[in-house]
């Protein structure tokens, strides 16, 4: 939130950002509100376009890296396959789930095909050389390493450059 969301928003009026950061972090850390992925997943299509991949673009226009936005997109791509890391069937709750699956199908650790969908991606991200790397670079990782194992890394190496 603080590297890569806060700069890209604008305060509005009687709200501090700062204890409303806290109180998400609390909010999420809580064991008694539980949520499942095909929830926080579902209706991703819709979803990414409006909350996730204006951020990623407005950090890519500034120069500046999107690396945990792109591993939220590269984490709902691995979940399109619609098999979890112990080849578990996982239901997609989406509008446009037979395209996704099959794009995140015929893909797998390759974003391509799933970036020709410019109902989700638009032209912009779909031709950013910088997003397409960076997104390849973590969806490979999680198809090779798992979610666990790249979220792990991730944190650690920012820990590391703070």
């Amino acid at each position: 939130m603080d590297d890569e969301v806060t700069p890209l928003l604008v305060s509005p009026q009687g709200v501090d950002l700062a204890t409303y950061k806290d109180q998400l972090i609390e909010r999420f850390g809580n064991a008694d509100i539980r949520d499942t992925l095909t929830r926080i997943c579902q209706d991703g299509s819709s979803k990414a376009p409006k909350f996730i991949l204006p951020s990623i673009r407005e950090r890519l226009e500034q120069g500046k890296p999107a690396k945990l936005l792109c591993l939220a997109i590269a984490g709902w791509l691995r979940y399109l396959s619609g098999v979890d890391e112990r080849g578990q069937s996982i239901m997609i709750d989406d509008p446009m789930a037979a395209k996704l699956v099959s794009c995140a199908r015929k893909g797998g650790p390759d974003p391509s095909h799933l970036l020709e969908l410019t109902e989700v991606f638009g032209t912009v991200l779909s031709r950013n050389d910088r997003f397409k790397a960076e997104l390849s670079n973590v969806l490979k990782q999680l198809y090779s390493k798992g979610s666990a194992s790249v979220i792990a890394q991730t944190v650690n190496e920012l820990a590391r450059r703070d």
